[in-house]
């Protein structure tokens, strides 16, 4: 439930950032963003802290998980640094305008949507064949992100990745959720966290030595098929 009202408003939220945008500028974008941030964490300071002291140390948050996990980590960072990647091209060689792209991250979010209502159900009988699955097509979809020309190229590819982000972010949260609780939480969160940040560091260091936006997304092509281990 959490995950379908976070895409929903992941679909309403760029249409309306473009809009802002068009009208009034930045200025006016970044107050109405920083006043949301300030209204969204009131209610934490009415939350009860629970202090536990915890040892553990990064070595050990390391060691102690499983080679399968941080290397889907990896590739769930490297996606989302190459989503970045992505709409940088988009704007600065295709659509070169702000309405056009709060459209292209609205359809992906859009897709996203649909794609948790049909997948849900099904990720709870066959989480790893959708995981894999969802990796292959993945892969196909940044490969053919590598080779859009056009508007109705961003328009068609961001709706197939949105549903396909789906096919591959419902099994892989499940089945991390599910090996976190096998373990100790704090530590797989904190590796899961180290892994992600990994993916998109390295991701960016690419771009500085291919010097090429469209050609780095080819990346995705590669990391999409690390999903296949599982």
């Amino acid at each position: 439930v959490s995950y379908f009202f976070r895409v929903l408003f992941l679909i309403i939220g760029p249409l309306i950032g473009s809009f802002v945008l068009n009208i009034a500028g930045f200025k006016p974008l970044f107050i109405v963003v920083s006043l949301l941030f300030f209204v969204s964490g009131l209610p934490l300071l009415k939350t009860k802290d629970t202090r536990k002291r915890i040892k553990f140390s990064i070595k050990q948050v390391i060691t102690d998980q499983r080679l399968k996990y941080g290397i889907g980590f990896f590739s769930f960072g490297a996606d989302l640094g190459l989503w970045l990647i992505w709409s940088v091209f988009i704007y600065t060689s295709i659509i070169k305008g702000y309405t056009g792209l709060g459209l292209a991250s609205s359809l992906v979010a859009l897709f996203m949507l649909l794609s948790t209502l049909v997948i849900g159900k099904l990720s709870d009988l066959y989480r790893n064949n959708l995981l894999r699955v969802g990796g292959v097509f993945s892969s196909a979809v940044w490969l053919f992100k590598s080779y859009a020309s056009s508007v109705l190229h961003v328009n068609l590819l961001s709706s197939v990745y949105g549903f396909v982000s789906g096919l591959v972010a419902i099994p892989f949260t499940a089945l991390g959720y599910d090996e976190a609780l096998d373990g100790d939480v704090l530590e797989f969160t904190i590796f899961r966290e180290i892994m992600i940040h990994l993916g998109k560091i390295i991701v960016f260091i690419l771009v500085l030595f291919i010097n090429d936006l469209q050609s780095t997304l080819l990346i995705g092509s590669i990391t999409s098929l690390l999903y296949l281990i599982f």
